[in-house]
């Protein structure tokens, strides 16, 4: 019982995650995005002229090749839709646990429910496309940096682990190198702690990267020195703009999910900004008189608006057609709605104990009731 007291936040994220995308994951025949993510090579034609052919990392490829054979060339629906239904659903674990170690249970189970509900993850995560695996990698390479900062027993293998679990999400698609702020922040605070001198520092942190690098580099140096015009002509419609593309991130967002849900996520999202802002300027009491904090540059709160502002910047303003591209910066965005809903809490619960002279407390039923809610 105290075993399930401690962890039923998670058990709860990760029956809804796993109900919305396994649940009848055979559905429907191949829709156009899926079909371009299969391993179909013309014919003579080698396994790395093909995927330096594509678009974007090889990962996707790679797994389709894989499992190729046990679909029977792809006509078995759910088999060949399974590895990314895992990697959805292990994306919103690795991002539970993230959050957890730098923001507490609650804003983790929050965060995590906003991606294991969001339609538009979901739709993600049921079909033969790069995107899960990017998410998951991008939350596992996340997760194991944190550690190798908060434990000291992960010192090391959370640093080698971290970079190889980036990798990978960079294999998968360049879109991986948007946690790049956050990361930077948790590098800092590695170098910052105090089990090793700094010399032992600098040769594990280079020892870390030797394989990442010789793997990016391998796939990578040949994709940008073979690039087609095809290709290139991709990018710069994505920059410019593409007539008869959808390019309102709104809309993409609302083709997934419920009207209300956008209204929801920018109250939310204005409301966990507004609390990483104060928090930056005084420390984690809300409603005193802003002081400055020492430092703030160095705090987590200020990377991840970095994160997501940087993110957002260049999918919503540089980039003119983001498309799905858009979960770069929904991914830290859930956490910020995390955030959201905590502050409203503590806004309300303020407001109630004014208003009665008495102290309420809204407590953790209140609001799994209402994600729940938001979820159906």
């Amino acid at each position: 019982m105290a075993w399930f007291k401690r962890h039923y936040l998670f058990l709860i994220v990760c029956s809804v995650a796993f109900f919305l995308r396994f649940t009848y994951l055979s559905y429907s025949d191949y829709q156009g995005d899926e079909i371009k993510a299969l391993y179909l090579p013309e014919p003579g034609q080698k396994l790395t002229s093909y995927l330096l052919d594509q678009r974007k990392g090889p990962v996707q490829f790679l797994v389709t090749a894989a499992i190729k054979p046990l679909t029977s060339n792809y006509t078995n629906h759910f088999v060949t839709r399974l590895p990314f239904a895992l990697a959805g659903f292990f994306g919103v674990v690795f991002l539970f646990k993230f959050a957890e170690l730098h923001w507490g249970k609650k804003v983790a189970f929050f965060a995590a429910m906003f991606v294991a509900t969001n339609g538009f993850f979901v739709a993600l995560a049921r079909i033969v496309q790069y995107q899960s695996f990017v998410i998951m990698f991008m939350a596992l390479a996340l997760w194991l940096f944190s550690l190798a900062v908060k434990e000291r027993s992960w010192r090391t293998k959370g640093l080698y682990f971290g970079f190889i679990a980036w990798t990978f999400s960079l294999l998968a698609h360049y879109d991986g190198v948007f946690i790049a702020p956050f990361v930077f922040y948790l590098l800092i605070e590695w170098f910052k702690a105090p089990d090793f001198t700094l010399k032992s520092k600098i040769k594990l942190f280079a020892g870390s990267i030797v394989l990442p690098a010789i793997l990016i580099f391998s796939f990578y140096i040949p994709f940008a020195l073979t690039i087609s015009g095809d290709t290139k002509s991709y990018w710069a419609g994505r920059f410019t703009g593409v007539a008869g593309k959808i390019s309102s991130s709104k809309y993409l967002f609302s083709v997934y999910n419920p009207l209300f849900v956008f209204k929801i996520y920018l109250g939310l999202g204005i409301l966990g900004i507004s609390k990483l802002v104060l928090l930056l300027f005084n420390g984690r009491a809300p409603f005193k008189k802003l002081t400055f904090i020492k430092d703030p540059l160095l705090g987590r709160d200020f990377w991840l608006l970095v994160w997501f502002t940087l993110t957002i910047v260049f999918m919503e303003v540089i980039v003119s057609l983001p498309g799905t591209h858009i979960f770069t910066y929904l991914f830290s965005l859930a956490i910020i709605l995390g955030l959201g809903i905590v502050f409203s809490e503590v806004i309300l619960t303020s407001i109630l104990s004014k208003i009665s002279k008495a102290k309420f407390k809204i407590g953790k039923t209140f609001n799994i009731s209402f994600l729940l809610g938001l979820a159906l």
